[in-house]
């Protein structure tokens, strides 16, 4: 029989001997005094005392070796960035500031802060002590010094004969190579002159010909001004190395070695205020690539202050890595005396400038309480960690550069969830910002997400959730939904407005129910499913009457979750609802427009609601229901709409003419229109998140603010080349540069974060390589993960090639092409033939891998189905989830499913 195996038990503290970067002293078990005693006892520089529930507790700067039996308190050992009592269970890293302690037989985290600090200085009594009376003891006596001895005759003692008569002609002739050399030094400086001379001439023909527009195109910072090329820099050190083999070389170490020794020396005496304003970084003095040897040290600094930008060393000085250390050491310890002076942003400067720690020097402001200076600091100097300069622009009191940096980053989640942890006023301020700015935009669901935490902004929100649902677009069914179970009204109340707003008999208004009771059925509270019961049945009479997209297995999932059995068991003595047909390019659909109207549509969009907004040029923006009919009318003109992801506001952009167009902003909801900007636009995105609109003027894309009164932009980057689209959606950007060597596409995450960047084949090139070259671009489309190219060759023929992710495919057209449309899965293109019909093409893609070679290629369908317009002309063409949207100069709208084939579409 084996024997039961026993576990041993988990130790609570540590035992042996450890490194312990602090101690406390349990108050249950050590008075205060001898705390107090021990304390003191244990004092070192540097080192902090917090009050604790537990009790006083020691911090200390450098951890030392302690046996944890004859230590002075319970031992903390470093876990994280904070510090542990013992072998904690797993548990996330510590964080800087926390302690975990054993309490109460569990384990529980104490939080170190500013306001937690003693001051151990005021637990000495001096008022008891008292001064000794001393007494003279009379005049020192004088001291006798006596002469010193005469010199010794070395010569008589060593018996060696008289110095020679020629001694005196043979010493001047030994220091003759000496005025030698010193002319060789002469001549050295004024070679150094002319050197010096021709440096910038030769700098000023490379900064003539690397000018800003020689510059790459990567997503970077501005350089500082004056930071020499590449290419001046290589040319540079050729110099140097040669340079350097002869007798200047000899002069240039000779004067390196002086600097640094007189530096050391400074630095060693205290007189900091001199060595620090000639001290160069440490990057100089130990570079990771080689650089040429300075030529000049010891250049006076006006200030001892951080600089903004990080200092990049174009020369070095050579020393040895002993050498180095022993200069970073010293350099710390003038940091610690200037700390210790109260002399912060001098040791600041000491920390980013010459040690090159910008987060250390970030930590010692943030330490010594000068917020607004670390987070200019962290903004510069730390800009891929945005979160850090929100926390201290926060703790600042600027909210409005909090904001700024924010909205730029798209970091408001991870600033608040940093703040959380130690500053929770802060976390609550910024989360009411965060959530009035997306109010504003029209993001209402995400507002109320974002300060639902907060108890006391509960009616707040509430008050958002009636402004969505008033809006009537998307977010309607999922804030009535949250309204219904989050909101205090009687249940008679709730469930008559419900009904009410759920009361119409549309195909709309049965995609509204059945989306309301999709969301009552994610609450899962008992409110929540009794309004679900109530929905069921006109829900499914929808699906009978109306023939909706719901299927059976939808409507059993929404009976089970409401607990409705008989319903359920009724659900299934109902017909098979037929399956919609699908799409076949054996046997494609094809539709016929005729009919014309007296306006011309200029451009046409679909809002969340159903509904339609069209641009109609100079009469201005008409709102209309899915049949046609006009429900209002915007008093801006417009020929190109740009629609928020809520689907409650608008820009409408209309040319003036020289590339300068006019933007105006449409509320929806409100039923209101405004003129805003007059820009120079060459490319910009055909939607925004509500906040932010990524224009493209020329080199330059940027996201203009549309919250803001003026143009004033978020976020700005500069290409290669011309910017020939740009697009977005809700995870994506994509940005298509036309550049010398052919067209590049970069890819960037909704945080703006540069993914990827692919090169494509020049303009002018034939892509397959087959047949004659393509006269010119006819069309061109992208989304923000793909790109179509249309390219015509002669009359009769056009191109189109499409590249998605990292899958390539071509497509050959008959006719000229004058219109793409691209989506995910799907491809239209309007071609007219010789006899100036046009004919509006829908195809399906597919992406897959080739057998032999591997590569990801993407197959085109043939035609599935075909619009023909007769010989009117498309303005606009757009996939708007399922359909595609179309609008012509006849003045007719259509929509075609691109699921099943079916066609609707009426005459302005």
């Amino acid at each position: 029989m084996t024997p039961e195996r026993t576990s041993r038990p988990r130790p609570q503290l540590h035992r042996g001997s450890v490194m312990a970067g602090g101690f406390i002293f349990p108050a249950a078990q050590i008075s205060a005094p001898e705390a107090r005693r021990r304390i003191l006892a244990c004092w070192t520089p540097g080192a902090a005392v917090y009050r604790t529930a537990l009790g006083p507790l020691l911090r200390l700067r450098d951890a030392v070796r302690v046996r944890c039996d004859r230590a002075p308190g319970l031992v903390l050992v470093r876990s994280g960035a904070g510090l542990s009592a013992g072998p904690a269970p797993e548990k996330p890293p510590l964080l800087e500031g926390e302690v975990l302690v054993p309490a109460s037989g569990r384990w529980c985290i104490e939080r170190c802060t500013d306001a937690c600090l003693e001051t151990p200085e005021q637990w000495l009594e001096l008022a008891s002590s008292r001064l000794a009376e001393v007494a003279s003891l009379g005049e020192a006596a004088p001291q006798t010094i006596a002469s010193p001895p005469p010199p010794a005759e070395v010569r008589a003692l060593l018996s060696i004969p008289p110095a020679s008569v020629d001694r005196a002609s043979v010493l001047a002739a030994l220091r003759a190579p000496r005025r030698t050399a010193q002319a060789g030094a002469a001549v050295s400086r004024a070679l150094a002159v002319l050197g010096r001379a021709a440096q910038g001439f030769v700098r000023g023909l490379f900064a003539a010909w690397l000018g800003p527009g020689r510059t790459t195109g990567a997503v970077r910072p501005p350089a500082p001004e004056g930071l020499p090329s590449p290419l001046w820099l290589a040319v540079k050190s050729l110099l140097s190395r040669l340079w350097m083999r002869g007798a200047l070389g000899w002069l240039v170490g000779r004067k390196h070695a002086a600097y640094l020794m007189r530096t050391m020396r400074l630095l060693r005496q205290g007189d900091l205020d001199r060595a620090l304003r000639e001290a160069i970084p440490l990057s100089a003095l130990w570079a990771r690539e080689p650089l040429p040897p300075a030529w000049r040290l010891g250049a006076s600094r006006s200030e001892l202050r951080p600089s903004m930008s990080r200092i990049v060393a174009t020369s070095s000085v050579g020393v040895g890595p002993s050498l180095h250390a022993e200069l970073s050491a010293l350099y710390r310890s003038a940091k610690e005396r200037l700390e210790g002076q109260g002399r912060v942003e001098e040791a600041a400067f000491v920390l980013a400038d010459l040690l090159d720690t910008p987060a250390e020097a970030i930590a010692l402001l943030e330490r010594h309480r000068r917020f607004r200076f670390a987070a200019e600091l962290a903004e510069a100097r730390l800009a891929h960690d945005p979160v850090l300069a929100i926390r201290l622009w926060m703790l600042a009191r600027d909210r409005a550069a909090a904001i700024r940096v924010a909205r730029q980053h798209r970091a408001f989640a991870a600033a608040i969830a940093r703040l959380e942890r130690g500053h929770a006023e802060e976390a609550v301020q910024l989360r009411l910002l965060w959530g009035d700015l997306l109010a504003s935009a029209g993001r209402f669901d995400e507002a109320v997400e974002a300060v639902w935490p907060v108890a006391t902004a509960r009616p707040l929100a509430l008050r958002w959730i009636e402004c969505a649902v008033a809006a009537g677009e998307a977010l309607a069914p999922r804030m009535l939904a949250r309204w219904a179970v989050e909101s205090d009204s009687p249940w008679e109340q709730v469930r008559d407005r419900v009904l009410c707003a759920t009361g119409g008999q549309t195909r709309d208004d049965a995609r509204r129910r059945f989306e309301l009771a999709d969301a009552l059925a994610r609450h899962k509270s008992p409110r929540a499913l009794a309004l679900l019961g109530t929905l069921l049945r006109p829900v499914l009479r929808d699906r009978v009457e109306l023939a909706t997209s719901v299927d059976r297995g939808e409507l059993a999932r929404l009976c089970s979750a409401a607990g409705d059995a008989a319903l359920r068991s009724d659900l299934g003595r109902f017909p098979v609802f037929p399956a919609r047909p699908e799409l076949d390019a054996a046997a494609p659909v094809e539709h016929t427009l005729k009919h014309r109207g007296a306006q011309i549509a200029a451009d046409v969009v679909r809002l969340p609601s159903g509904r339609l907004l069209a641009a109609l040029g100079q009469a201005g923006v008409q709102l209309l229901a899915r049949d046609g009919r006009v429900l209002h009318l915007f008093d801006q003109p417009a020929t190109r709409l740009v629609l928020a992801d809520a689907g409650d506001r608008a820009l409408g952009i209309h040319p003036l003419g020289d590339g300068t167009s006019r933007i105006s902003r449409l509320d929806l909801a409100g039923r209101r229109a405004e003129p805003w900007l007059e820009l120079r636009l060459s490319a910009f995105a055909s939607t925004f998140d509500g906040e932010s609109w990524l224009v493209s003027q020329g080199r330059t894309v940027q996201a203009l603010d549309v919250l803001a009164p003026e143009a004033h932009s978020t976020w700005t980057v500069d290409g290669e080349g011309t910017a020939l689209a740009v697009e977005r959606d809700r995870c994506a950007v994509a940005i298509l540069w036309s550049t010398v060597g052919g067209m590049q596409r970069w890819s960037y995450d909704r945080t703006m974060t540069l993914r990827s960047r692919k090169t494509m084949p020049a303009l002018g090139e034939d892509l397959d390589g087959s047949g004659p070259p393509f006269s010119r671009v006819a069309a061109l489309a992208v989304t923000a993960t793909a790109v179509a190219l249309a390219l015509d060759r002669g009359d009769v023929a056009a191109f189109v090639s499409i590249w998605d992710g990292d899958s390539h495919g071509t497509l050959e057209l008959a006719g000229r092409c004058e219109f793409l449309a691209l989506s995910h899965g799907a491809i239209a293109t309007a071609n007219r033939d010789q006899h100036g019909a046009l004919t509006l093409e829908l195809r399906a893609t597919r992406a897959s891998s080739d057998r032999k070679t591997g590569a990801a290629v993407l197959a085109v369908t043939a035609v599935q189905a075909r619009l023909r317009v007769d010989s009117a002309a498309l303005t606009a063409v757009r996939f708007n989830a399922h359909e595609l949207l179309t609008a012509d100069s006849a003045g007719r709208i259509a929509s075609l499913d691109v699921r099943t084939g079916e066609l609707e579409w009426f005459v302005l």
